[in-house]
């Protein structure tokens, strides 16, 4: 069961049973991160890239955690909202599989 979240272009997103997010495209095909992400060895030192551009996800990422807008983040890396959405798939993903060790609280 899917349920559109919100209206963007020529695109929807959708989020199904399972808490995944996807964008689909008026034709149908449904867009993962992995069709926004690139890692090259040859861009930026691998480090994983919007596609087609030196923008690296961390910067997104850095931006978006900073409080920087959508809007801010499009105009200033010329990018557009399936990217930065993209990127916090990405960074959800990793943050499923690894965790940062924390100090214990009261100690």
């Amino acid at each position: 069961m899917n349920r559109q979240l919100e209206t963007q272009e020529s695109y929807h997103y959708h989020v199904n049973s399972f808490n995944n997010i996807f964008l689909t495209y008026h034709e149908g095909r449904q867009m993962e991160w992995q069709d926004r992400i690139s890692i090259n060895p040859q861009v930026c030192h691998g480090q994983p890239c919007i596609s087609g551009t030196r923008v690296l996800v961390s910067v997104i990422i850095d931006n978006l955690a900073a409080g920087e807008s959508h809007e801010s983040i499009r105009h200033g890396y010329n990018i557009d909202d399936a990217d930065i959405q993209a990127a916090l798939h990405y960074a959800a993903e990793l943050a499923r599989d690894r965790f940062a060790i924390l100090p214990i609280p009261g100690r």
